[in-house]
């Protein structure tokens, strides 16, 4: 017999191998990148939302304390200044996530502070502005009350039944001019909010302090020369005009602190508001980061997917291919002995032992063909040994029948050579 490669066992063997293998390299595929695709999640709901979830709490608390500042800002109501101070004083921020890059603990801490020293000056401002208004409002109603007491002083006084002298006179005019014109360069500079002005002013009213005393003092001389008791009222009433106009008590330094402290408190919330907006714009930095990130892995994973996916289609072709080549060849190793196995049957079937399959292959295919060959020809021996023993027997019978017609013949004639 002729040994030709593969039996069909083995075939089967490689091909239920063969199988069992592309199973275990697709189960490696997916298993391999579910891994990654878990290890991809994991960082994404581990690291990304929860970087996310922080900025939106930092940027929940930013925005609180943006919207504590402005409506405090809006109001002058101190109460009202003094609760959002303690409201931002009582404000937690979370700490901001060391991924995060774009802004840190010390952004908010500055943030913090700038909105609490803004409000401290507002409140402070506030309670200055009405501080000013009333210092305004008597400092003008002090000049109305020194026009009057002056208009009294050229008035006939009755009980140094005299009139005012000439030089009392043009000294009463002098100073009234002066102080007016004092009120008047005043009150124009207490509406100015340029310093340099104010300050000019003050000086200038220092100036004019000093000649409107010195008047005063002659007029207050010659009233006593006179012998007319100087009025303390209209005294008292310009000490204390040219104090408010001139000294640093008085309500132009007064107005000129409050014009600093608005200045104070313009470049502070310029500063805060810079703040502001550098900090949200990093919490927009470092939420689309985080988007960014999130959605470059999520794209990974499930281009991850589809790469195994496309991969495992690819394969399961080539192992339906194989398979399907497999089985066309299997039908025909298998077909091609089958036919002249039974083709052999058939004729056997007839009585025909002078068939014998000629399937030779090494295979469980050629093994039956061997074995039928073998039953067939063991057969044949047995029908002539069967055929030879038969022959011998009648050989036998034929001697035994011819013996007997002797022996019949001999007792016949015996018989009748007694009968005689």
């Amino acid at each position: 017999m002729k040994h030709s490669g593969i039996t069909i066992s083995r075939l089967l063997s490689i091909i239920f191998v063969v199988f069992i293998i592309t199973i275990l390299a697709l189960g490696y595929m997916f298993t391999a990148q579910f891994n990654k695709t878990k290890v991809a999640i994991m960082e994404v709901t581990d690291t990304t939302f929860p970087l996310l979830q922080n900025v939106s709490r930092i940027d929940h608390s930013i925005g609180l304390l943006e919207g504590i500042v402005n409506r405090a800002l809006l109001s002058n109501d101190d109460n009202h200044i003094e609760n959002s101070i303690k409201l931002i004083e009582n404000l937690k921020l979370d700490k901001v996530d060391e991924k995060t890059s774009k802004i840190s603990d010390s952004d908010l801490e500055l943030l913090t502070q700038q909105a609490l020293v803004l409000l401290k000056n507002h409140k402070k401002e506030s309670l200055d502005s009405v501080t000013f208004a009333s210092k305004n409002s008597a400092f003008q109603l002090m000049c109305q009350r020194f026009g009057v007491l002056i208009a009294q002083e050229f008035k006939f006084d009755p009980k140094a039944q005299s009139e005012p002298s000439t030089n009392e006179q043009l000294l009463l005019d002098a100073i009234l001019e002066e102080v007016m014109a004092m009120q008047v360069e005043s009150t124009h500079t207490l509406n100015q909010v340029d310093l340099n002005e104010i300050e000019k002013t003050l000086k200038n009213n220092k100036e004019s302090a000093e000649f409107i005393a010195s008047d005063f003092a002659e007029y207050l001389e010659l009233k006593v020369s006179d012998g007319i008791q100087g009025s303390s009222e209209l005294a008292s009433n310009l000490s204390w005009i040219l104090n408010e106009a001139s000294e640093t008590s008085g309500v132009l330094a007064f107005y000129l602190q409050l014009q600093k402290i608005k200045k104070t408190n313009i470049t502070q919330l310029s500063q805060f508001e810079l703040s502001l907006d550098t900090i949200k714009k990093g919490i927009m930095l470092a939420s689309e980061e985080s988007q960014t990130v999130t959605a470059s892995q999520l794209a990974d994973t499930v281009k991850g997917i589809n790469l195994v996916l496309t991969s495992s289609k690819f394969i399961l072709l080539v192992v339906f291919l194989l398979c399907l080549g497999i089985s066309f060849w299997l039908q025909r190793v298998i077909k091609k002995p089958l036919q002249q196995i039974v083709s052999t049957l058939h004729r056997l079937s007839q009585g025909d032992l002078t068939v014998r399959c000629t399937y030779d292959k090494d295979n469980e295919f050629g093994l039956i063909a061997e074995n039928l060959n073998l039953a067939i020809n063991n057969q044949q021996k047995v029908i002539k040994d069967i055929s030879a023993k038969s022959e011998k027997i009648d050989n036998i019978s034929e001697d035994n029948l011819n013996l007997g017609n002797k022996l019949y013949a001999r007792s016949k004639t015996q018989k009748e050579a007694v009968l005689r």
